[in-house]
């Protein structure tokens, strides 16, 4: 008898963003990459790999409707189900274009799955690249970095000849969910409670002609010289059936690198925290208001049970500040970082009911950081600011920092019908000068900078 399980609440919501508002385009997928020497034992791997798949009862389910409702459902393990494809030889940046091309339409099949795809590619070396996808729905970044290195580790194991034997994974997604279920169920009804008194006055809003009389003018474009925003009257599922984007990366400077490292190691501040309130302090400058709103893409890994599961925990976090200008760079951080860890008590994993207030167009920034112990550090080439890749826009401005061991990458994704590409490099540069700034004086108030 087949059994089926109830999704998260953040399951829900990505399937109701994926197969109703964004119905037709492609699927939020992850992905990892292995770089495989000549000397692979291929059968090993291969091994490895339905290893894994047999280890993750996640790695094998798909979304089947059932009288009208969304359910889980596991899979047993197929080998021609869950196959390893060898799909020829690499040649170039090219070829790994067109597997995703290839792949990514296949991940709309939700209901019948499967949500996971493997492609191994002989490179000109005679080496392999091993090229893993998972749908989002799944899936988070630090449950992609645990697979990335199970993959690894099962695959040496099996090279040495080790006999390995599976376990059976006691704190699989399914188990997780239906202990939880009634206490998630709980706490989001009065988180969302929470939050709707928090924000019933509306002081967060950004006012979007504010924050363009601040951009010099010959980077505005005609089209917004010409119409006023004001506030946006717009929810996020407008945004979402037409995601017009464009994306604008850069990546810091050695002069903020070095500041950002000397302040952390003085004030004992985490990246994350110094660059949430730089910008925080940013948005309050540019668009006149004190009080800002930022939404944080976080996952929920600070307890035992969640660790190291495979699922996808994400939930979206609230950061209501209002800045008090009389507070120095140093005190705010502080704020900041003890109001993380509130808004971490209260985290969404579904925003859908707290639509009416539309804070995804009004609040200032959706902001995502991924530090170095997740992104596997390591050094990456720096190269000039990239603009003009179109992508899926899920909010008007949207920016991950990525630490590295010699830099920080800022990817930004911005709506165009907000931003436009010279915006977002003034938005950039204000950002890093206004960082140096507070960081050569971190106990001065911050009015002085304002």
């Amino acid at each position: 008898m087949t059994t089926y399980y109830s999704l998260s609440p953040r399951q829900i919501q990505d399937w109701h963003i994926n197969y109703t508002i964004k119905k037709g385009q492609s699927p939020n997928v992850l992905t990892f990459d292995i770089r495989l020497p000549g000397n692979t034992d291929l059968a090993c791997f291969h091994k490895a790999y339905a290893d894994l798949i047999k280890k993750h009862a996640i790695l094998r389910t798909s979304f089947p409707l059932i009288d009208g409702e969304i359910k889980l459902q596991v899979h047993d393990y197929d080998p021609d189900r869950f196959s390893l494809s060898c799909e020829g030889c690499l040649e170039g940046k090219e070829t790994v274009i067109n597997v995703y091309k290839y792949a990514l339409p296949k991940f709309r099949n939700i209901r019948h799955g499967p949500l996971i795809r493997a492609i191994l590619l002989k490179d000109q070396d005679n080496g392999y690249l091993f090229i893993f996808l998972i749908h989002h729905i799944i899936c988070d970044y630090r449950s992609l970095s645990i697979l990335k290195g199970e993959m690894e580790t099962l695959y040496y194991r099996a090279r040495m000849g080790e006999q390995i034997q599976i376990p059976c994974d006691h704190s699989h997604w399914m188990d997780y969910l239906e202990r939880n279920k009634t206490k998630v169920d709980l706490t989001q009804a009065k988180t969302l409670q929470y939050w709707r008194n928090e924000l019933l006055d509306m002081k967060w809003r950004i006012n979007y002609d504010t924050l363009y009389n601040k951009v010099p003018n010959v980077l505005l474009p005609v089209a917004h010289s010409k119409k006023r925003r004001g506030w946006s009257d717009l929810y996020q599922s407008d945004l979402l059936k037409k995601p017009k984007g464009e994306s604008y990366i850069v990546f810091a400077g050695d002069d903020l690198l070095e500041k950002l490292h000397k302040f952390k190691t003085a004030s004992k501040f985490s990246v994350f925290t110094i660059l949430l309130t730089g910008l925080t302090i940013l948005a309050a400058k540019l668009t006149e208001n004190n009080c800002i709103l930022t939404q944080i893409t976080y996952s929920d890994r600070n307890r035992a049970e969640t660790n190291n599961l495979i699922g996808n925990l994400l939930g979206t976090l609230l950061l209501y500040i209002d800045i008090d200008v009389d507070n120095t760079f140093r005190e705010l951080a502080k704020k900041v970082y003890t109001s993380f860890f509130i808004s971490i008590d209260n985290m969404l994993y579904n925003t859908e009911s707290l639509e009416s207030l539309k804070l995804t167009p009004n609040s200032f920034l959706f902001f995502n950081f991924i530090s170095k112990e997740v992104s596997g550090g390591g050094k990456v080439s720096i190269t000039p600011p990239a603009a003009g890749k179109k992508v899926d826009a899920k909010c008007p401005l949207y920016c991950m920092a990525t630490e590295f061991d010699n830099t920080i990458k800022f990817h930004w994704e911005y709506h165009l019908s907000f931003f436009n590409r010279q915006i977002i490099a003034f938005l950039t540069d204000s950002c890093f000068s206004l960082l140096q700034t507070l960081m050569d004086a971190p106990d001065k108030p911050i009015k002085f900078a304002l």
